[in-house]
């Protein structure tokens, strides 16, 4: 099948399936001893990463960000892996190109195959996920580019604008994280729960570089959450000064308009008051008196200031 590729080096063989069909999920109960839960599982879509160990392989779920450009919001790829023996399956909808890029630079350059298919799959799995990992740093820059971004158009009108701009960031950051961290778990229980499977005094030595490249990107968003936050705080301070402003304005018209509102109403009343008649010009005599006491209220505002 076209979606099912085999790479094998040094008696440790990668298959990468890039197509979640029932072919594939045939191809995998006819030549492995898996079972069927986990490759049902393979079929579903993974809210919850997770690992589950047997007795002579373990299978896992995991969820890499992906950004998407059309939308500017992570999304999450997902890889159902399968380690048994000397064998290493990952299973995928070919969403994350960078793990068909590494399979092409492995399968094209010897001296990688020599580096990372050695001694058992694990080194393998631990060159795929550092390879992942590399990825996460222009996704990065990339958040970073619209923080700063966010930054210049903070003070520029621009706050109804922001808000859905800062919303998305917002998400991008605690998705990412959360991603980091479900990370960190799989490593840990592979460790905890593999041992009879693969030499795990091998894993520890390349977790801990995994481990510190995840630290430093956990940091990288914990710098970028904050900035968010101030900015988000500064943003909404804003809003609520352009709205008690409209409200300001809003409650002069209305104190300025009342007395006006009052006197059209009081001569306007079918009863015997001064100006009260058919005169022609009992109008303009009651115009004047409109603007006159609005024009009090103007100076009056205007003497203290609140306009």
């Amino acid at each position: 099948m076209e979606s099912i590729s085999r790479l094998s080096f040094k008696d440790i063989e990668w298959i990468n399936i890039q197509r979640k069909s029932s072919d594939e999920m045939s191809f995998l109960k006819k030549g492995f001893n898996f079972s069927e839960n986990d490759i049902e599982e393979c079929l579903k879509e993974t809210i919850h990463p997770a690992i589950f160990v047997r007795a002579d392989y373990a299978y896992f779920e995991m969820l890499f960000p992906i950004y998407n450009r059309k939308t500017q919001l992570l999304e999450n790829g997902e890889i159902n892996f399968f380690i048994k023996n000397n064998i290493l399956i990952t299973v995928h909808n070919n969403k994350l190109f960078q793990i068909s890029d590494f399979f092409n630079s492995l399968e094209n350059d010897e001296f990688l195959r020599s580096k990372f298919f050695q001694g058992n799959p694990v080194i393998l799995l631990c060159g795929i996920f550092d390879y992942l990992l590399n990825s996460y740093f222009p996704m990065l820059n990339h958040m970073e580019e619209d923080v700063v971004d966010l930054e210049k158009t903070i003070f520029a009108g621009q706050e109804k604008f922001n808000t859905k701009n800062i919303l998305k960031l917002r998400w991008n950051i605690v998705n990412f994280k959360r991603t980091i961290e479900s990370h960190k778990n799989i490593i840990e229980h592979l460790i905890s729960d593999g041992e009879h499977l693969f030499s795990v005094s091998r894993l520890k030595i390349y977790y801990n570089v995994l481990i510190d490249k995840l630290d430093d990107i956990s940091k990288i968003l914990d710098n970028q959450k904050e900035s968010i936050s101030a900015l988000e705080q500064t943003n909404n301070s804003l809003v609520s000064f352009q709205l008690n402003d409209v409200m300001k304005v809003l409650a002069i018209m209305s104190v300025i308009m009342m007395p006006a509102t009052f006197i059209s109403q009081l001569f306007g009343m079918n009863s015997k008051i001064p100006f009260n008649s058919e005169s022609g010009t009992t109008f303009f005599i009651v115009l004047l008196i409109c603007a006159f006491s609005m024009a009090i209220f103007i100076l009056y505002f205007k003497k203290k200031k609140w306009f």
